[in-house]
């Protein structure tokens, strides 16, 4: 197998081929290919464009930053969605937590006894656990927790 080069194509007579040097698109360099389809000169250079590109993408996903309000505390924060609300987790629970009460005021107000009134009898209950869970359980009506 005879190969002749020239400073702008490799033949090679036994099988009558002729490579055309590719530019690198990494570093720019011009390289003879293996392959036809082979884009980079080296293993390094297909290693820095992947890295490269990773990044690119990486900014791409996780580039927007957008100044918003906790609407539960009032602290500014910044977020990478357009529909959070909330600056924290506990913020969240806090808020769900509030909604849920809220929901509970609106629909159960008329089963509620007015403040002054109350389960609880007049006499204490002899077994102390009773009474703990008595008082405990008025304590929760009368806080407006179930």
């Amino acid at each position: 197998m005879k190969i002749t080069r020239s400073s702008r194509l490799i033949v090679n007579e036994n099988s009558l081929t002729v490579t055309i040097p590719h530019q690198c698109e990494n570093c720019h360099n011009l390289f003879y290919p293996i392959v036809n389809n082979q884009k980079y000169c080296s293993p390094h250079c297909s290693h820095q464009a992947r890295l490269e590109w990773r990044q690119q993408r990486h900014k791409k996903l996780n580039g927007k930053r957008i100044p918003k309000k906790c609407e539960y505390c009032g602290k500014r924060f910044i977020s990478d969605r357009s529909n959070r609300k909330y600056c924290s987790i506990e913020c969240s629970k806090k808020a769900h937590q509030d909604q849920k009460n809220q929901w509970w005021f609106e629909n159960y107000e008329d089963n509620r006894l007015p403040l002054g009134e109350s389960n609880l009898s007049e006499h204490r209950y002899e077994d102390f656990e009773r009474e703990f869970w008595a008082v405990r359980n008025e304590k929760r009506r009368l806080l407006g927790r179930r």
